[in-house]
């Protein structure tokens, strides 16, 4: 007959994994007040080592998982602070510009967004509070040569 796993029998093995490098049953004994004996049985039932061996793998894959997204992350974000500083390079050289309101709403929005006064990036709706008004005053006057060139028909 096949035992069944209670609360308190994953507790002791989430403890037992949790040992790391040092684990024991007898730490497990010691600390959920029971013989070392009564541990082992549980390990043995409940198959412990494979169980432990299993999580590790879980983990490690976890874990490369994780990094390979990290790297991805890492090269978009490279590849994005390219083309933005690429953008920039051309906006002062008079090769990229703001040719309408449209334009002008997106950097807005964008901007705001990036001092998380907005709250979202790509939506319709952005709320103008006296923060984002004086955000806007500054770009707009940051970029006032520009803007006193631009033709809105």
């Amino acid at each position: 007959m096949a035992k069944v796993e209670n609360e308190l029998h994953v507790q002791a093995f989430n403890f037992y994994y949790g040992l790391g490098k040092s684990r024991s049953l007898k730490k497990v004994a010691e600390h959920f007040g029971k013989t070392e004996r009564t541990i082992a049985n549980w390990s043995r039932d409940f198959n412990w080592g494979e169980r432990v061996t299993q999580r590790a793998i879980e983990e490690d894959e976890s874990e490369q998982k994780r990094a390979a997204q990290t790297d991805v992350k890492s090269r978009y974000r490279i590849f994005c602070k390219e083309l933005i500083d690429q953008a920039i390079d051309d906006f002062h050289k008079g090769k990229l510009r703001i040719n309408n309101i449209v334009d002008l709403e997106r950097v807005a929005k964008l901007d705001l967004a990036l001092l998380d006064l907005s709250g979202e990036v790509g939506t319709s709706k952005v709320e103008f509070t006296p923060e984002a008004e004086k955000a806007i005053s500054d770009f707009l006057d940051k970029f006032e040569d520009t803007f006193d060139a631009l033709k809105v028909k």
